[in-house]
């Protein structure tokens, strides 16, 4: 990585990574929900949706953390689950596995703390869900709804609620049209009407911003940022592996010239 980000410096390169997990649709929802202050400051995070850097990613844009050191406890544990094939599709005769689980509490500090937890085969089983849950000062949100407080004190709760083109008779195909929140839509499918699952998606508007980007346009996810995901990853698997707290520090990366 220190090599990767000195040839890239040296050479004034523009380089983006192709980090898609902030973009697909339930979580960009919830990020913009996040940024719209519907819960207020974003100070507790739980995650238990994907590995490594990926997961660091949405811990820090839900948390709005850049580069701050955090101190990282975690351990590893094994969960015994049906087995439930992979890409190439599901096992013809599921049997139990044991499959490694990861664990971690990060602290950045300001009060801001978030739980990694992941196990591998969350990506394909159908009997071990996405769970998330992110706490601000005026209420949370926890996986498919935002309870929050009226201006006179009483309780709401929202739901995101999925608009798709197809069911019932409709006409339009079949795509995702977007996700609403209350009675404001939170998300727009800018791949409509496409065919695509939500990875699929995801992925289509990192190569649309890619694209941008070439042309002079914003950043789409800068090599700094990706650095940073990855650093936090690897800590969190050194502490779970042995148990032992480790802290993220500074790198030059996190540096202001850095791209």
């Amino acid at each position: 990585m220190l090599d990767l980000w000195e040839a890239v410096i040296a050479r004034r390169a523009r380089f983006q990574v192709a980090e898609q997990f902030t973009r697909q649709p339930h979580h960009a929802a919830r990020l913009a929900a996040v940024r719209q202050d519907r819960i207020g400051p974003v100070h507790k995070a739980y995650l238990s949706v994907c590995h490594g850097y990926h997961g660091t990613s949405l811990i820090r844009h839900f948390l709005g953390v850049g580069f701050e050191e955090a101190r990282i406890v975690g351990m590893g544990f094994t969960d015994r689950v049906l087995d439930p094939g992979g890409r190439d599709g599901p096992s013809e005769h599921p049997q139990v596995q044991e499959h490694a689980q990861q664990i971690a509490l990060l602290d950045f500090g300001g009060g801001r703390q978030a739980v990694f937890d992941f196990v591998g085969v969350q990506y394909f089983s159908l009997i071990r869900n996405q769970r998330v849950a992110f706490r601000g000062e005026r209420g949370e949100i926890i996986d498919q709804n935002l309870y929050t407080q009226t201006a006179a004190g009483d309780p709401l709760t929202l739901s995101f609620q999925r608009h798709m083109a197809g069911p019932n008779g409709n006409l339009e195909g079949f795509h995702l049209k977007g996700i609403q929140l209350g009675e404001q839509w939170v998300y727009h499918n800018s791949t409509a009407p496409a065919r695509l699952s939500d990875e699929e998606i995801a992925m289509a508007d990192v190569l649309q911003g890619m694209g941008e980007y070439a042309r002079g346009g914003p950043e789409v996810y800068p090599l700094a940022q990706a650095m940073q995901d990855h650093y936090l990853g690897l800590l969190i698997r050194q502490a779970s592996d042995t148990g032992q707290p480790v802290t993220a520090v500074a790198q030059p990366w996190s540096e202001p010239q850095g791209n």
